[in-house]
């Protein structure tokens, strides 16, 4: 049956004739539940050069538990990871700095810096180029395109941190 009250809301019931309880009880299966994993052990370098994707990405981390620092150009990058090694860094690909050249140049030489353990990276921009997906391929950088989706992100951090780095 049905009970409605207009700008109240409504009341559904149902009635089920002949209903006997049996003497035993089926247990329904729970639904599995896989923890997210703590990303608290993960220092993250982010480096763009606008300040508001900046303030976005660290907002974000910090939600996570992530400690990170953050750069803006190619010597800033190198700068911050001279004073606290990160264990990966999240670059933009495309630097209005033409010192800075582009996120490869910038991951290669963050990677130069540790070369027996050399932070993860993992490129985040708005360029689709066939070229672009050819050359992080062949150096093992993941690829997440703009507008970026945190749940990618998020898998590929608490790989990092699962894996160990």
């Amino acid at each position: 049956s049905v009970h409605s009250v207009l700008g109240r809301g409504s009341t559904f019931s149902v009635n089920l004739d002949n209903f006997r309880v049996g003497s035993s009880v089926v247990a329904l299966p729970l639904p599995t539940i896989h923890p997210q994993f703590s990303l608290s052990s993960l220092r993250v370098l982010c480096v763009d050069d606008d300040n508001d994707v900046l303030d976005a990405m660290l907002t974000l981390l910090h939600s996570w538990g992530v400690s990170c620092d953050q750069a803006n150009a190619h010597s800033s990058a190198l700068e911050a990871a001279r004073m606290l090694r990160p264990d990966v860094v999240i670059v933009d690909y495309q630097f209005d700095d033409a010192h800075s050249g582009d996120g490869l140049q910038i991951i290669r030489a963050l990677r130069d810096l540790y070369p027996k353990c050399p932070p993860v990276a993992i490129m985040i921009t708005a360029n689709r180029s066939i070229e672009l997906k050819e050359a992080t391929k062949m150096l093992s950088i993941p690829l997440l395109n703009k507008p970026l989706r945190a749940a990618r992100l998020r898998s590929l951090l608490e790989s990092v941190s699962r894996n160990g780095v």
